[in-house]
């Protein structure tokens, strides 16, 4: 499968995560929870994500892929992951989201 992600996208641009018009702040808490395994969206992506947002918490958690597993960074064993419905979910995801949603 190739790659469809713009390289060099301008920081103006409506496809880059940090861009915003002037004025529209989300003003609720928000929570990004990002995957060091995850092959759909980087860990640059959830970056520049709560970069546009001032106050957002981003949690980075170590070897989670995109369907919130456990998961190596070997592409076909990640996917792999996706099929497998009796993997359970990164032990750190839920203590993440108990301790936001706690917090506010």
């Amino acid at each position: 499968m190739a790659n469809t992600r713009q390289a060099g996208v301008g920081l103006a641009s409506r496809q880059n995560p940090a861009y915003r018009p002037a004025g529209t702040f989300f003003s609720h808490p928000v929570l990004i929870v990002q995957g060091t395994t995850d092959l759909q969206v980087t860990a640059d992506n959830a970056t520049l994500l709560a970069s546009a947002q001032p106050g957002a918490k981003l949690v980075m958690i170590d070897g989670m892929n995109h369907a919130l597993r456990k998961a190596p960074a070997d592409r076909a064993a990640n996917f792999a992951t996706y099929r497998n419905p009796r993997l359970p979910l990164a032990k750190e995801l839920v203590p993440a989201l108990s301790a936001f949603v706690s917090a506010h």
